[in-house]
């Protein structure tokens, strides 16, 4: 049974559309819509209502009410986020990640959008992300997370849509080409990176736009990968065309902007 709290909230609710799930070194809190349900050690609370937790423990009751929450007939969800809010930053407790892992294989077709993950680990990833049905999951962010080797793998196959928010270092091109859209933040670029993307990315068939972000930069290296008559300047604007597809190609400081137009010649 779900706690009075949670029902109170889903009987004034028509339509669950985004679920956050936030842990902490001493707490837990999910949200539904905007609306905060903290778990303490011996409380649940909701705005200025409060209740003892009698049977179980935080961590318990407050999976219980998340496979409320996701067996609800009220569910129609677009976003289901997970953040690891521990300080300093470690890997989810065991007990916490098996019983989140047991909370989502409980629930069949978990039909998601798109999903957020913040600050979790590739192992943990591995162990969340195959539980989401990628039929139906069309973006997925990581902020702040170690991936490993994650983007490797079939899972993301039919996921159109990838956010690196954060500090990743490098950028390994062949990881990504399967993405239609995708935006990455790393710490910086290189002209081997821009020659990644014009012999490999440009290159895929599925491929519509990204957007990457980097420390201010000369963007003059990267330009001349696309357009070796590139003479300089803040930013540039290049019509490139590789015989298959035609971009349109925004470079400037610190950024790097390439949209498909349409079959090339």
């Amino acid at each position: 049974m779900p706690t009075k709290i949670l029902q109170k909230i889903l009987d004034l609710t028509d339509r669950l559309g985004t679920i956050d799930l936030y842990i902490t070194d001493t707490n837990f809190t999910l949200c539904c819509d905007g609306e905060k349900i903290r778990y303490s050690n011996t409380l649940v609370t909701y705005e200025e209502e409060k209740m003892t937790i009698d049977n179980g423990t935080q961590m318990t009751v407050t999976f219980n009410d998340l496979t409320t929450l996701l067996k609800s007939q009220k569910l129609d969800l677009g976003t289901f986020r997970i953040y690891n809010c521990t300080v300093p930053i470690s890997k989810i407790q065991p007990d916490c990640l098996n019983g989140l892992v047991k909370t989502l294989e409980s629930v069949q077709d978990l039909h998601i959008v798109k999903t957020v993950f913040s600050k979790l680990d590739a192992n943990e990833l591995y162990r969340i992300i195959p539980l989401f049905d990628t039929e139906t999951l069309e973006e997925i962010d990581f902020v702040n997370c170690s991936t490993g080797c994650l983007l490797d793998d079939d899972l993301f196959r039919n996921v159109k849509t990838l956010k690196l928010l954060g500090d990743y270092g490098s950028l390994s091109i062949e990881t990504i080409p399967y993405f239609t859209h995708f935006y990455i933040k790393v710490d910086f670029f290189t002209r081997d990176n821009a020659i990644g993307i014009r012999d490999v990315l440009l290159n895929a068939q599925n491929f519509q736009v990204c957007q990457f972000q980097f420390p201010h930069n000369d963007p003059t290296e990267i330009a001349e990968v696309f357009d070796p008559g590139y003479h300089g300047g803040e930013t540039s604007l290049i019509q490139y065309n590789n015989r298959l597809f035609d971009f349109t190609i925004n470079i400037g400081p610190g950024y790097l902007h390439i949209q498909k137009n349409h079959q090339g010649n």
